[in-house]
């Protein structure tokens, strides 16, 4: 969808060029030559700048190749397509004339763009809204293509943009459309940079305190303790009726046991948004919320009639051919998730490749969020990770596995883990 979009947006601009430059042209010559000697400083200059940049650490040496590469391209077209249109029209034209084509030829498509970019949509074309802790499913089968758009052109879209905001450091909305590529690519840590740039160029906002909290707690395995929580109320400061932050701020609330705190978080956004998919996500926090209080205000008789809460088996191994490719005190989170709900883990251990194999259970007393756990979904999905890097983050190059749904309380047969895939 991306690449055709713009396909076709290069095309009428070369189109509307091709129409009207003739006009302006006819019996007129363009002076080329101080246009390319200027060309070769500003490209010199930004060589300069980029191996200034590299030496500090500034660009990594990859990244400093690939964005010396297109400054050598970038110039190349440009004096070749200066010497093009100098022998075309050469022997003709007054100065006035020249420049107004040049102006033309430059600013049809550049005018066409920035205006597109300052009230157009443009992460529009290229990705779907950013999954949010508190407002989208999380998938957790790594590899997937959580967006709908092609991991190839995501990547592409980025690395453009990177290059693009390595000279032009100040460009907020580009740092924020970035934020958003890092977000759709599961790059939560970098998301959270990005949005951090946003708020050191235009100032704190409800918006982007909300964005880069989300991102920071998404980095964290959903956990909203600590920093994320400290931006999720100054955003509430600013703007009370925020959805995004009272919806992260009931959550946060959850997880200190806070359940008629976050409950009145829920309830105040729930008044502050018509979108059916949040509404819905809202109102399955709330009734969460309002069993748990039903449960914690039963008397010890009532309790004492409830069912025992259910317990998962689990048995967590690991294929013997990637044993090679790991260390034995890498870290290992083993995950229980909601199929359909709310992304906050249910119940969460830690342990280390050396403990493999191993069988545990996972109840509610491991539940991070106590108006959250096992016992509050009809399915849950049970994930084992093997982090290299000892963070909760998923990264490239670790090691995974995964269950199928399992209904807790009814499937009472030992789930067996195989951590034997590899995030890409």
């Amino acid at each position: 969808m991306s690449v055709i979009f713009y396909l076709l947006a290069l095309l009428l601009a070369v189109l509307a060029v091709w129409l009207i430059v003739p006009v302006i042209l006819r019996g007129s010559s363009m002076e080329s030559s101080d246009r390319r000697q200027k060309n070769i400083e500003v490209a010199k200059q930004r060589l300069a700048e980029l191996e200034q940049r590299e030496s500090t650490g500034e660009v990594d040496p990859e990244d400093a190749a690939q964005i010396r590469e297109e400054i050598e391209s970038e110039l190349y077209r440009d004096v070749h397509n200066l010497t093009d249109s100098a022998d075309a029209v050469a022997n003709s034209g007054t100065g006035a004339t020249k420049w107004t084509a040049v102006t033309i030829s430059l600013f049809v498509p550049l005018g066409a763009g920035v205006l597109y970019f300052l009230v157009g949509e443009p992460s529009g074309v290229s990705i779907n809204p950013a999954p949010s802790v508190a407002t989208v499913e999380e998938s957790e089968q790594e590899g997937d293509d959580v967006t709908g758009v092609d991991a190839q052109d995501l990547e592409q879209l980025t690395q453009r943009l990177m290059t693009h905001l390595a000279t032009d450091t100040d460009d907020a909305l580009g740092w924020s459309t970035l934020g958003q590529l890092f977000v759709a690519q599961q790059r939560y840590a970098e998301a959270a940079g990005a949005y951090k740039k946003v708020r050191e160029l235009q100032g704190d906002s409800a918006e982007f305190l909300v964005r880069e909290a989300d991102a920071r707690a998404m980095a964290n395995d959903g956990v909203l303790q600590g920093q994320p929580e400290a931006l999720i109320l100054a955003a509430l400061e600013i703007e009370p009726d925020n959805t995004g932050g009272l919806w992260l701020a009931g959550l946060a609330a959850g997880e200190r046991g806070e359940v008629e705190v976050a409950m009145e978080y829920w309830q105040r956004a729930e008044q502050t948004t018509d979108n059916e998919e949040m509404l819905n996500q809202l109102r399955q926090l709330i009734e969460a919320g309002s069993a748990e209080l039903a449960r914690v205000g039963a008397s010890a008789s009532s309790q004492s009639e409830q069912t025992e809460a259910p317990v998962v088996k689990v048995q967590v191994i690991i294929e013997s051919s990637i044993l090679s490719q790991i260390d034995s005190d890498d870290t290992v989170f083993i995950i229980a998730r909601a199929y359909n709900g709310p992304p906050a883990p249910l119940a969460a251990v830690k342990k280390q490749v050396k403990d493999l194999p191993i069988s545990l259970d996972l109840d509610d007393s491991l539940a991070m969020l106590p108006n959250l756990n096992i016992s509050s979904f009809e399915q849950i999905l049970v994930i084992a990770r093997v982090s290299r890097s000892g963070t909760a983050q998923s990264q490239s190059g670790d090691f995974f596995g995964q269950s199928e749904p399992i209904r807790p309380g009814v499937d009472h047969a030992v789930v067996e883990i195989v951590i034997s895939e590899q995030v890409p």
